[in-house]
């Protein structure tokens, strides 16, 4: 994984794939604590991270990096 301004890149499997998040270095600091092992649940957008649930600030909403970027949901 790596981060550079508001977009994440993950490997998924084989694949590497491109997503913004507002919040990434959060997300890369994180991730250095714990490990980069992950749940990316890809029909709602969500990167869960390996700490989670112990820590609920460990989900991440995720949007297409090659797509204009829309307001987070509530």
């Amino acid at each position: 994984m790596g981060a550079v301004d508001d977009v994440v890149t993950l490997a998924v499997g084989d694949e590497l794939q491109r997503h913004r998040n507002h919040d990434t270095g959060r997300m890369a600091a994180l991730v250095r604590e714990d490990g980069p092992e992950a749940f990316l649940h890809t029909r709602l957008g969500l990167l869960f991270l390996r700490s989670w649930p112990r820590d609920a600030g460990s989900v991440f909403s995720l949007q297409p990096a090659d797509q204009p970027p829309v307001p987070c949901r509530d």
